[in-house]
């Protein structure tokens, strides 16, 4: 149950950063690209890394 608790929180902190960042891009470099998606999915995969890293090392 923690873990469907875990991936809806996550899903939607990464759903309302993609719209703000995307917000952000358009009114500011006027893009048209889905830049912002990339953006968001690189700086979360490495949160994600370093957590898991931080997580991998502190186990001993």
């Amino acid at each position: 149950m923690i873990n469907i608790i875990a991936i809806f929180l996550g899903g939607g902190i990464g759903a309302v950063l993609r719209y703000l960042t995307g917000m952000y891009c358009s009114e500011n470099f006027r893009m048209n690209i889905p830049a912002s998606t990339f953006i968001v999915n690189i700086i979360g995969s490495f949160i994600l890394g370093f957590y898991i890293f931080y997580l991998s090392i502190n186990r001993k």
